[in-house]
């Protein structure tokens, strides 16, 4: 009996080389793929090209890219049934009428329901083929397609296509495919209506003063948000189409004549490289064309800034920015992006300057407070006792006499209760999300300091250190500043001031050599170039004369010198410089 045991494990460990595995189910057998030993020598696939085309009957976009349509209606809609899987996809709808001409003839459409407006197709489609377009003499079959669309379709935007790899990207982008019999073309009728969310207000960057709508999860309109904010014709928009499988629009925004055709190059490239299946929001794109922070391969510091405000985003193309928008992203990806764009708010724009400063000033403040607070309490307490009033060690060894805990488990402690409390605020529904941050931050620091596992004065400290992170408008940068507090906290309980010391020096070196799209992450401060006072402090609106010399655009003027010409002291220099009027890139005079 052990014998064959030991017959059966065997068997089953290693099995005869010619041998043929199956999975069993409820269903039909299947036999599993095994690979040979020629495969199993190569190893897995190194390129994409490598890799097989799929099961037997998939279709690969090189094959529908090379593949044109006939004139024959039948086998046309045979085909686009076997490509949709149809009558299996129940919602792809392939519609056979005839065209009510004399003779009448036979045509085709094909859309997916739920992403066309049943309405406008019924009425511009249906409509003046089926019932409005008694001619009283046959359609030519030379030209017809050009016929239907000059004569009987009243609809704003057609398109013609004959190859099989566009007239399946144009339906599973919302839009309706008609075919008519004899004519080996397809008709593109622009007819969406799936449903999106209307245009709201921002969450994420709220103001007090200033524009409150946002971006939402239709491309059109977001686009459509920026032309309306620069109403100029220089106004590019390019467009690709990403993703093997989800096919996403990709759209890059610029403005010609004025943004540096280098950037503008650069980045066409890094979209261009991109070869995946799925490509579902912005901060996927972000992520595989982000530049790297050096000397690592790999971006440590966020160098693309993330919007939902088109007011921003038009700022930012005024200035030389590029601006790319992903399908149903409700947000804009910013490049070349430095430091300051972190740290500034839309609403600087819309006050005056002094406010504006100050507001800017507190924000600065509250980024060293997230980042340092915590690590400069523990340094103090474990290493530089020397540096604190007499009267407040007392008062602090006083409050840490019955904790169990050294403060590097303290503040850890508190520092993890409170991201948990956070994240929980995040993810549960919106309407008690506020409440239970709130209610939940207080019960936890007063259990806390009344168990005597944490001391008061750390609880006020890790309050500020939060306090300090939501002051920061920039979600990604708030998040990378409460990574790196607990890199900060792991050298402060090392070596103190020392490490903490150590720490700046480290990160301030991989951010001098970080570039975002070939722009240095730091600047203009290092390396320094002069030319703006908009980079910590807000300089006042009529002083903002020159755009970012760090984007190096075609032109740099972004206004007249001295623009209060209704000023007589201000007219009087004006006069004195003999400096021309400057004219906007847009200027058709």
């Amino acid at each position: 009996m052990p014998r064959l045991w030991l017959k059966k494990i065997k068997a089953a460990l290693c099995p005869a080389p010619n041998l043929v595995k199956r999975t069993f189910s409820l269903g039909r057998r299947r036999p599993f793929r095994t690979h040979t030993p020629e495969e199993a020598d190569r190893g897995p696939p190194k390129t994409r090209a490598d890799q097989p085309a799929g099961p037997p009957g998939r279709i690969t976009g090189e094959e529908l890219e090379q593949e044109r349509i006939g004139n024959r209606l039948d086998a046309n809609l045979q085909r686009f049934r076997g490509l949709f899987n149809v009558p299996r996809s129940s919602d792809v709808v392939v519609r056979e009428f005839r065209i009510g001409s004399s003779p009448a003839i036979r045509a085709g459409m094909i859309f997916i329901d739920g992403l066309v407006a049943r309405d406008q197709l019924t009425g511009t489609v249906l409509q003046p083929l089926m019932l409005l377009s008694k001619l009283g003499r046959p359609l030519p079959r030379r030209g017809r397609l050009k016929v239907v669309a000059e004569k009987l379709l009243p609809h704003h935007q057609l398109r013609q296509h004959e190859v099989l790899a566009d007239l399946v990207d144009a339906i599973l982008a919302g839009n309706t495919v008609l075919l008519i019999d004899g004519v080996a073309q397809g008709l593109v009728v622009e007819a969406r209506g799936h449903a999106h969310r209307a245009v709201e207000q921002t969450t994420s960057e709220t103001v007090v003063r200033g524009p409150k709508h946002s971006f939402t999860e239709n491309l059109r309109v977001n686009t459509a948000l920026v032309r309306r904010l620069i109403r100029c014709p220089s106004l590019v928009i390019e467009s690709w189409t990403l993703g093997r499988l989800t096919r996403t629009e990709v759209v890059l925004m610029y403005i010609e004549g004025l943004t540096n055709p280098w950037l503008v190059e650069e980045t066409r490239r890094r979209i261009s490289t991109v070869d995946v299946d799925r490509l579902l929001d912005a901060g996927m794109l972000e992520r595989m064309i982000e530049s790297p922070s050096q000397p690592t391969p790999f971006p440590v510091v966020p160098t693309m800034l993330a919007t939902e405000r088109p007011d921003r985003t038009a700022a930012f193309l005024a200035d030389g920015y590029l601006a790319i928008l992903v399908g149903d992203s409700p947000h804009a990806l910013i490049a070349p992006t430095t430091f300051q764009s972190f740290l500034h708010n839309p609403e600087d724009y819309y006050l005056n300057w002094p406010l504006g400063t100050a507001l800017r000033l507190v924000r600065l403040i509250g980024t060293f407070t997230s980042l340092l607070l915590p690590a400069a309490y523990l340094s103090l307490i474990n290493y530089h006792h020397a540096l604190i009033p007499t009267e407040l060690v007392l008062a602090i060894a006083a409050a840490r006499e019955r904790v169990p805990f050294p403060s590097l488990v303290e503040i850890i402690g508190l520092e993890v209760g409170f991201e948990l409390i956070r994240e929980a605020g995040i993810r549960i529904p919106s309407v008690i999300g506020p409440t239970i941050g709130i209610v939940g931050a207080v019960i936890l620091g007063q259990a806390a300091v009344a168990a005597n596992l944490a001391s008061p004065l750390l609880v006020i400290i890790v309050a500020l250190t939060a306090l300090g992170s939501f002051a920061i408008p920039n979600y990604s940068a708030a998040m990378l500043l409460r990574t790196y507090r607990f890199f900060f906290i792991a050298l402060a309980a090392i070596a103190g001031f020392f490490g903490i010391a150590v720490g700046i020096y480290l990160i301030a070196l991989m951010l001098c050599a970080t570039k975002s799209f070939g722009v240095p992450f730091l600047s203009p401060v290092a390396p320094f170039r002069g030319g703006s006072p908009d980079v910590v402090l807000h300089g006042a609106q009529f002083l903002l004369h020159q755009r970012p010399r760090f984007l190096r655009p075609l032109d740099l003027v972004a206004q007249r010198r001295l623009i209060r010409s209704w000023d007589p002291v201000t007219a009087q220099l004006e006069e004195e410089s003999g400096r021309p009027e400057h004219r906007p890139p847009c200027s058709t005079k």
